[in-house]
């Protein structure tokens, strides 16, 4: 058994390692478990978890945070996604010069009772 435990451990030092060295930005390390778990997923509901998490968000920033290159054809299929999602009334969109911005339905919910209660 302390042979299994220390082969564990050193397999876990070297994933430490490959992240320290390989993934510059800090963003990505946190959301490394969210790209292996997001294999048993549709992509459609991990788009919609990532804007949910981080909101306002671009297609890009979404692109980077997946851990994917934010070429054209992510960008596309990103966009794909948001825009289905927005049909289903999940999120809401905006487009802030080339870029597609997307927030929950649930905030803009929320900010209209905000204003209501505000000029009331």
């Amino acid at each position: 058994m302390q042979a299994d435990s220390i082969f564990i451990n050193f397999h876990l030092c070297d994933l430490k390692n490959i992240l320290f060295y390989h993934i510059y930005d800090i963003k990505y390390i946190n959301h490394a478990c969210e790209i292996i778990c997001m294999k048993n997923k549709p992509f459609r509901q991990v788009v919609l978890e990532h804007i949910e998490l981080n909101w306002p968000i671009n297609t890009k920033e979404i692109a980077k945070g997946l851990g994917m290159k934010p070429d054209n054809g992510a960008i596309k299929r990103i966009s794909y996604h948001i825009k289905n999602l927005e049909k289903d009334e999940k999120v809401m969109t905006r487009r802030v010069g080339k870029a597609l911005v997307a927030w929950p339905q649930e905030i803009e919910r929320l900010r209209m009772i905000h204003e209501l209660l505000r000029t009331g």
